[in-house]
């Protein structure tokens, strides 16, 4: 018989056998545990590797925009930023547009790239993402302040940009209505078509905004079913038409279902072109003016043969339908593109989500006069002055 080995007896090596079982039935839940803690591992990096990515497209965006943008110094509440190198706010504006991407529910981003959009006068851009990141966050005051000040400067390009007002020309133009009479306020020792158009003037607040600033315009008066045309050339530099849509005040009451708002451009023997058309309901009629553009670039420095007409709403009833065509005018197609946004009746509503009133404007204007800032104090004082004319 081998050494090692006695009758009835195993090898030696046999006995080992157990205890190495039982160490691998022991290694078996401390391998599911590993794996376990790998998969959460797996899933804490899936959830933080975004926030840690965005942080670091906020951080670089900040830096590059310490290099694009320069503020006024003083810094003022209502200070905004302008461009002092284009690359770096493009390198910026890549930054966030990534951030964005990686938490588009976090308003950071959005109001930063507002920022730059502001300091480069692209007004309109940067509107859009303030309003994005107050639909974020609803309640942020600040966010409400900031996007004021934006709709405060497209408000200031509509009234400082070059306009040629239309409705007197347009109001002697040729008109096509209707024989049958109408009752309107501006019916003539009977005549038929004297009641479906003239110059006259309406006075109400934007539909949509409740107490916005009553705007009185100079109005073409336009009953439907009617139009009128003019003959115009239209300048290079003023090849868009601006203009409010409205149902005279005094009709509120008489069941108007609304009508439909169409221009067009007849140039050259050339078909008609329809260059503009909407319909506007009884009820967002009712409540105010509502603006509209349209762009006649493609006949710039041409004459043009304008017809504005209106026609009855959707059940074809004309009953009631004192409509008009307000604050009509040529200017640039910036200027129109911002006044068809309201950008007064926008700017007080953001005011008033912000929690400022008239006497919080009259507190800083009385600030900065002290101050020695007149120029400042003046604009402060301004602005009271129109949230104080309205009523939320």
């Amino acid at each position: 018989m081998e050494a090692g080995m006695t009758e009835g007896r195993q090898p030696d090596s046999v006995p080992e056998a157990v205890p190495l079982a039982r160490s691998r039935s022991a290694l078996l839940p401390r391998l599911a545990l590993a794996a376990i803690g790998l998969l959460f591992l797996s899933i804490l990096v899936v959830k933080v590797s975004p926030l840690f990515f965005w942080a670091d497209n906020i951080t670089e965006a900040g830096r590059l925009m310490d290099r694009a943008l320069v503020w006024p110094d003083p810094r003022l509440p209502d200070s905004l930023p302008q461009i002092r190198d284009v690359a770096a706010s493009e390198e910026a504006l890549r930054h966030l547009e990534a951030a964005m991407r990686r938490r588009p529910t976090h308003t950071h981003a959005w109001r930063m790239a507002g920022q730059i959009y502001a300091a480069r006068a692209e007004w309109a851009r940067a509107s859009e993402l303030w309003e994005h990141a107050r639909v974020l966050s609803p309640k942020n005051p600040l966010l409400a302040w900031e996007s004021s000040l934006i709709y405060e400067q497209m408000a200031r390009v509509v009234v400082e940009a070059p306009a040629e007002p239309l409705v007197a020309e347009l109001a002697g133009g040729e008109l096509d209505a209707p024989g049958e009479r109408v009752e309107t306020p501006l019916c003539v020792n009977g005549q038929a078509e004297s009641c479906y158009a003239g110059e006259t003037t309406f006075a109400m607040g934007y539909a949509g905004f409740g107490g916005s600033p009553v705007v009185t315009a100079t109005t073409l008066f336009l009953h439907p079913p009617a139009q009128l045309s003019y003959a115009a050339e239209i300048p290079s530099e003023r090849p868009a038409l601006r203009f409010l849509m409205g149902l005279d005040p005094e009709a509120r009451g008489l069941g108007s279902d609304g009508a439909t708002y169409q221009i067009w451009a007849e140039a050259g023997g050339a078909e008609p072109t329809l260059v503009y058309e909407r319909t506007v309901d009884g009820g967002e009629a009712a409540q105010g003016w509502v603006p509209g553009w349209a762009d006649l670039s493609a006949w710039a420095g041409q004459e043009v043969t304008l017809r504005f007409a209106t026609t009855p709403g959707p059940s074809s009833d004309a009953s009631g339908d004192w409509y008009g065509w307000g604050d009509v005018a040529l200017t640039s197609v910036e200027a129109a593109t911002y006044a068809s946004l309201a950008p007064q009746a926008r700017m007080v509503a953001a005011w008033r989500a912000a929690g400022i009133d008239a006497a919080a404007f009259e507190k800083r204007a009385a600030y900065d006069g002290g101050q020695g800032r007149a120029e400042e104090a003046e604009r402060w004082s301004a602005r009271a002055a129109l949230i104080a004319q309205t009523a939320p």
